[in-house]
C-alpha cells in the first residue's frame, strides 16, 4: 500500500512541477573539433529539464560511385560564427567540409524512439553565393536514400524548418538524414526537435486518482483488521 502512495504522491508532486507546453532538443555539432574518424555521437540539450538523447553521425563519401557510399573521417570545426558545425575531413578545397559526393548522416533512431516532434529545424552553415545543400533521407545506413530538399541562401548560414509539409516530418520509417552539397561545400551546423508535453492536469487527475485508490485500499486494509 505504501508503494500506491508513494506512486500517487509523487505523481501530484511531478504534476504540480510540470509545464505544459515545448521542450525543445537541440544537437550542436561545432564541438569537438578536428578530425572525429567515421562516426561521432552528439547528446542534446533541452529547455524542459527531460533526459537528453544521443544520436550518431557518419561520415559518408564517394557516394556518386559504383557500388555506393564508403566511411569518411568527419571533421568538427569550429571558426566562428557562420563557420561552425560538421563537415568532411578530406574536401578537396582543404576547408574541411560537406562537399558534392560526401555526407553527414544522421542515425535518428534513439530519437524517434524516445520523442515524437512535432517540429524542428536545421542550421547549415558556411553557405556562399552560388553554394547549394540537399537534405536526403533513408532507411538504412550508409545510403543517402531520396533527395527531401535543396536550399542555399546569401548569408553564411541559414536554419530551414521542419515542419507542416517541410522535410523531415512525414518520415515514415525511415531514421537516417543526410545533410550534402551541390555546387560548393557547407557545414552541418545543429538540429532541433520539438515536441509538446501534456498540461499539468492531466497528470494531476492520474495521481488523485491513484491517491484515492491508495486510501481507499487502506481503509479496507484496517477494517479487515478490526
Amino acid at each position: 500500500m505504501k508503494s500506491g502512495l508513494g506512486m500517487a504522491v509523487a505523481m501530484l508532486s511531478f504534476a504540480v512541477s510540470l509545464q505544459g507546453g515545448t521542450i525543445t532538443y537541440t544537437w550542436n555539432f561545432a564541438s569537438p573539433t578536428s578530425t572525429l574518424g567515421t562516426s561521432a555521437t552528439y547528446t542534446s540539450t533541452n529547455n524542459g529539464g527531460a533526459p537528453n538523447i544521443t544520436i550518431t553521425a557518419y561520415g559518408l563519401g564517394g557516394c556518386w560511385r559504383e557500388p555506393g557510399c564508403s566511411g569518411a573521417d568527419l571533421y568538427g570545426k569550429n571558426g566562428g560564427a557562420g563557420e561552425q558545425g560538421l563537415g568532411i575531413r578530406n574536401d578537396p578545397s582543404g576547408d574541411h567540409e560537406i562537399y558534392p559526393g560526401t555526407f553527414v548522416q544522421l542515425d535518428l533512431t534513439s530519437l524517434f524512439n524516445t520523442i515524437s516532434p512535432v517540429s524542428g529545424s536545421i542550421t547549415i552553415d558556411s553557405v556562399q553565393k552560388g553554394e547549394y545543400f540537399t537534405f536526403w533521407m533513408s532507411s538504412r545506413h550508409g545510403n543517402p536514400g531520396n533527395l527531401l530538399y535543396q536550399g542555399t541562401t546569401s548569408g553564411r548560414s541559414t536554419v530551414v524548418t521542419l515542419g507542416g509539409t517541410d522535410p523531415g516530418l512525414a518520415l515514415g520509417s525511415d531514421r537516417f538524414f543526410s545533410v550534402g552539397a551541390m555546387g560548393g561545400n557547407v557545414l552541418l551546423s545543429a538540429i532541433s526537435a520539438n515536441v509538446n508535453t501534456p498540461e499539468p492536469a492531466s497528470f494531476a487527475l492520474v495521481g488523485v486518482s491513484l491517491l484515492g485508490v491508495g486510501i481507499l485500499r487502506k481503509k479496507r486494509r484496517d477494517s479487515n483488521r478490526t
